[in-house]
């Protein structure tokens, strides 16, 4: 029961990290559609970054045998899969959200002001 309340609680901090995330770049999407453009496409970058990192060039370490590239490939999975998580969680953020068209003042949005 100890593993599996410790996977519990890894999915909901992982859940709760996800939602900051989406919830920030659609907070930075909405400002106006240029930063929507370059939130969407920096964010897609980032995930397909992770993606390479975590996978292909991990697996290309690992065909050497040693001890060394497999400590790498492990780090590189573990901080592309972040990168991957989060830029996936952050696209979506910025994608279901549409910018304002008015000159009102946006600060109201920011989570810091809550």
């Amino acid at each position: 029961m100890d593993s599996l309340s410790s996977i519990i609680v890894a999915i909901a901090v992982a859940a709760m990290l996800a939602w900051l995330v989406f919830t920030n770049a659609g907070i930075a999407a909405r400002r106006s559609e240029a930063r929507r453009g370059w939130v969407l496409f920096a964010n897609a970058f980032a995930a397909l970054i992770g993606l390479v990192l975590s996978l292909w060039v991990g697996l290309r370490l690992t065909e050497t045998g040693a001890p060394a590239g497999r400590v790498t490939a492990i780090l590189l999975w573990i901080v592309g899969g972040g990168l991957m998580f989060f830029g996936i969680a952050a696209f979506l953020g910025a994608f279901f959200t549409r910018p304002r068209h008015s000159d009102r003042d946006d600060t109201r949005d920011d989570l810091r002001n809550h």
